[in-house]
């Protein structure tokens, strides 16, 4: 599996466990029902930032999860979607800048890999 495929997988995860985290605000009643809906919202925004500011989008992610995870803590699925859906969503964040980098190998003029790549 390539890195841009990497890439992929892990945005794919973090917006199926916002949508998660989504259901668990739907599911709950007063504070849960807000900070799960808003929680979702922020993950998915993060991921939409991460391509102009990794930052932004790394502070946005960690908002939009531990609020809930804390509320929650005496359940155990949602700090479990919350951590999973904060390593994936660091990965995914982080993988956009290291991504365009390694897309394409380096070719020499004859179209052969050069050393480095070797």
């Amino acid at each position: 599996m390539n890195r841009i495929q990497q890439l992929r997988w892990a945005r794919g995860l973090t917006v199926i466990l916002a949508g998660l985290y989504a259901w668990i605000g739907l599911a709950g009643h007063g504070l849960d029902r807000i900070l799960g809906l808003t929680g979702a919202v922020l993950v998915v925004v993060a991921l939409l930032l991460a391509r102009t500011s990794r930052p932004t989008a790394a502070v946005l992610l960690v908002v939009g999860v531990l609020p809930l995870a804390v509320a929650a803590w005496w359940s155990v699925v949602a700090p479990l979607v919350g951590l999973l859906a904060l390593l994936l969503g660091w990965a995914a964040i982080r993988g956009h800048t290291t991504a365009a980098t390694t897309a394409l190998p380096d070719t020499t003029t004859d179209g052969a890999t050069s050393a480095a790549q070797t």
